[in-house]
C-alpha cells in the first residue's frame, strides 16, 4: 500500500471530512487567493503532515483531480470551507464549485 493510500485510509478511519479549499479560474489565482485569505497561507493549527490531503486549491479541473484521489477509499462526502476575504469572494467560489466541479461527480444521466 502506498503512503498516500495509507494516509487516505487513515483519514477515512478517523472520520476526517473537513476540507479547506480555494477555487479560482487558474491554479495560480487560487493559490494567491488562499495566501491573501489566511495569515501564513494555511489554516492555523493544522499540522503540516499530509497538508495537501486536507486542502483543495486550484482551478476547477485541478479540484476535480484532487477529489478523485479519494475514489475507492470509502469517502462519500466532504465539508469544504472556502478561503475568502469577504462574502462576495466566498459566494464566487461556491458558485464556481457548483457549476464546474460538482457535475464531474454526478451519475451518468443525472441532471
Amino acid at each position: 500500500m502506498s503512503g498516500k493510500q495509507a494516509l487516505l485510509e487513515q483519514l477515512v478511519a478517523d472520520g476526517v471530512r473537513y476540507i479547506f479549499g480555494s477555487i479560482a479560474a487558474t491554479d495560480e489565482a487560487a493559490q494567491r487567493q488562499r495566501q491573501e485569505s489566511v495569515p501564513g497561507g494555511r489554516p492555523t493549527g493544522r499540522a503540516n503532515d499530509g497538508e495537501r490531503e486536507f486542502l483543495l486549491v486550484g482551478s476547477p479541473d485541478t479540484i476535480v483531480r484532487q477529489l478523485r484521489r479519494y475514489d475507492g477509499v470509502g469517502v462519500t462526502e466532504f465539508n469544504i470551507a472556502f478561503y475568502h476575504r469577504d462574502v462576495a469572494t466566498a459566494l464566487t467560489q461556491i458558485r464556481m464549485f457548483a457549476k464546474e466541479v460538482l457535475p464531474a461527480f454526478r451519475p451518468s444521466g443525472a441532471e
